[in-house]
C-alpha cells in the first residue's frame, strides 16, 4: 500500500522519514536510466537510420540535428505515455506521499534525459542558454525530490502538460531539415504547436503549482524553481503570437499568388522567393 504521511505530524520537507531500501532502489533506477539515455543520445544519436528519400540532400550537421530531435521525441512519447497512465490510474495529489515505483521511473527517466541531452548538445556545440537553464532547473528539482523520497506525485501533475507540445516542437525542426518548410504538414504542425504550447505552458503547468504551494512538505528546490520555470514558459509563450502572425501572413501570400500548398511536396525555393515569403521568424526551439 502506498505510504502517505499526515501533515499533522510533519511540517517540514526535511522531517519526512527516509528509507534506506528506497534510497538503494533510487540509485538502481538512476543508474539504469542514465545507461539508457547515454545510449540513446551518444549511440543512437549518431547512427539512427534516416530515410534516404528525405535526407539524401541533408548535410551531416542536419542529419545530426534530425537524429537528436528523434531521440528527444522518443523521450517525449515515453514521458507523455507514463503521464497519461499516472493520471488515469493514480492521480493522487495528497501531500507527503512517498514516491511509488511508477513515479520513481517517471522521475529518473526525465532526469537522465535532461543530463544526457545537455551533454550531447554541449559536445556538439549547440547547447544554448535557454536549454541549459531549463534542463538544470529540472535536474535540480527532480534530484532534490528523489533525495527527499516524497511528493513526486505533485510533480507528476506537470509531466502531461509539459510533454503535450514537445513532439510538435521537435517535428517543426525536423520538417525544416528535410525540406518540408513550405508544406501543409509544416503549417498544420506549427498551429498545433502554438495552440498546445500556449494552453499547456501559460495555463496548465502554472495551475499545477497550487498543489505544491499548499503542501507543507514540498521541498525548497521545487518551491523556488517551479515558479521560475513558469516565468520562463510565459516568456517563450510571449514569442508565439508574433510567430502566429508571421505564419498567417505566409499563407496569405501563397493564397494571393494562387500558389497551392501541398502536404508533403514543398513549394520550390524559386517560387517562395518570387512571392516574397520569408520564414525568418523563429520561436523558442528546445
Amino acid at each position: 500500500m502506498t505510504e502517505t504521511v499526515s501533515n499533522s505530524f510533519f511540517h517540514s520537507w526535511s522531517s519526512l522519514p527516509r528509507d534506506s531500501d528506497f534510497a538503494w532502489k533510487g540509485i538502481q533506477y538512476t543508474v539504469v536510466a542514465n545507461i539508457i539515455w547515454f545510449f540513446m543520445f551518444f549511440v543512437l544519436g549518431h547512427v539512427h537510420p534516416l530515410p534516404k528519400s528525405l535526407t539524401g540532400h541533408c548535410k551531416d550537421y542536419d542529419k545530426l540535428v534530425l537524429r537528436h530531435r528523434l531521440v528527444c521525441i522518443y523521450h517525449g512519447i515515453v514521458a507523455w505515455s507514463m503521464g497519461v497512465y499516472w493520471h488515469m490510474t493514480v492521480n493522487d495529489r495528497s501531500c507527503s506521499k512517498r514516491i511509488t515505483d511508477l513515479e520513481l521511473a517517471m522521475l529518473v527517466n526525465t532526469t537522465a534525459h535532461f543530463v544526457w541531452d545537455c551533454a550531447f548538445m554541449k559536445y556538439h556545440g549547440f547547447l544554448d542558454t535557454g536549454n541549459l537553464i531549463h534542463h538544470i532547473m529540472g535536474i535540480v528539482s527532480y534530484s532534490f525530490t528523489l533525495f527527499q523520497q516524497h511528493n513526486h506525485n505533485l510533480l507528476c501533475l506537470n509531466i502531461l502538460p509539459a510533454e503535450f507540445s514537445n513532439v510538435n516542437m521537435h517535428l517543426r525542426e525536423i520538417y525544416k531539415r528535410v525540406g518540408w518548410r513550405y508544406t501543409w504538414a509544416y503549417y498544420f504542425n506549427e498551429y498545433q504547436y502554438i495552440f498546445t504550447y500556449i494552453v499547456c505552458r501559460s495555463l496548465w503547468i502554472p495551475a499545477c503549482y497550487y498543489w505544491m504551494a499548499t503542501c507543507d512538505t514540498t521541498n525548497p528546490a521545487v518551491m523556488i524553481i517551479y515558479p521560475l520555470h513558469c516565468v520562463m514558459s510565459w516568456y517563450y509563450v510571449s514569442l508565439l503570437p508574433p510567430m502566429l502572425k508571421a505564419r498567417n501572413k505566409e499563407i496569405k501570400k501563397f493564397r494571393d499568388s494562387k500558389t497551392t500548398l501541398l502536404w508533403f511536396t514543398p513549394v520550390s525555393a524559386e517560387k517562395v522567393k518570387e512571392i516574397g515569403v520569408s520564414g525568418g521568424y523563429e520561436a523558442y526551439k528546445m
